[in-house]
């Protein structure tokens, strides 16, 4: 491993192998999680039976078809690089709370939610 010094005044570039003691404290570093992906987890969840199940309740719900209508539209904004934490939080409790879910379908929620690396900012309590 090496470093690169370059001198702004001259322009002139000088590479340097990097010591053990560099190279030890670059290997010990954490490494950074991976940031949030809404497509990630919009991926996961409509391959899931928790979608299956939301969309068939909306069908036969207006309450739970206003409810899925709300999360589509927040987790398209999340996409797009704008996500609403609160609002989508807000979602999903209110969608389990109207809808009713297997235990299956709680799980594979919160899988989709672990694809998208978004587990630590949404709750399913």
């Amino acid at each position: 491993m090496n470093r690169i010094e370059f001198n702004v005044i001259t322009g002139e570039q000088t590479v340097i192998p990097l010591t053990a003691e560099e190279i030890a404290e670059l290997q010990s570093r954490p490494v950074p999680p991976p940031p949030p992906s809404y497509v990630a987890f919009w991926d996961a969840l409509i391959a899931s039976s928790v979608y299956a199940s939301i969309r068939t309740q909306s069908m036969a719900s207006l309450p739970m078809n206003t409810l899925a209508t709300e999360f589509i539209a927040l987790i398209g904004d999340a996409k797009a690089g704008r996500p609403n934490i609160a609002a989508i939080q807000a979602s999903i409790s209110a969608i389990l709370s109207t809808g009713s879910f297997t235990p299956t379908d709680v799980q594979e929620f919160e899988v989709a939610l672990v694809a998208g690396n978004i587990d630590g900012l949404y709750s399913l309590q």
